[in-house]
């Protein structure tokens, strides 16, 4: 399954492709060759803002870190494209800490072959 499939089909048929979508156990894709996939690939504005800002960061952060550093007021604005970047195993869940945004337990995100 490519991502343009998954991010082409639109509706309730993209969601349902997500959804089916089980990673790999084993993953050998750097973030070189991530940054080479989402310029070739053509993911949307959201999804390539969202792994940029989590990118500057540099280093694992919750949803409001990246939403501040965004600019941004709510962290709706991201979650969408958060939760299907990690169905189709580019960011993952690294754990919980406490959010430097809210000062609340939150779960950190971030490129799923840094791990």
């Amino acid at each position: 399954m490519d991502v343009e499939a998954c991010l082409g089909a639109g509706g309730d048929d993209t969601q349902t492709v997500l959804t089916d979508y089980k990673p790999h156990e084993v993953r050998d894709t750097s973030r070189e060759s991530f940054r080479v996939l989402i310029g070739t690939r053509g993911l949307s504005v959201r999804y390539n803002e969202y792994l940029e800002q989590l990118e500057d960061l540099g280093r694992p952060s919750t949803d409001w870190e990246v939403t501040f550093h965004a600019g941004r007021a709510d962290p709706n604005y991201f979650r969408p494209r958060r939760n299907e970047l990690v169905k189709l195993g580019y960011i993952q869940d690294t754990g919980v800490r406490t959010c430097n945004v809210t000062g609340k337990m939150a779960h950190v995100w971030w490129f799923a072959d840094e791990m």
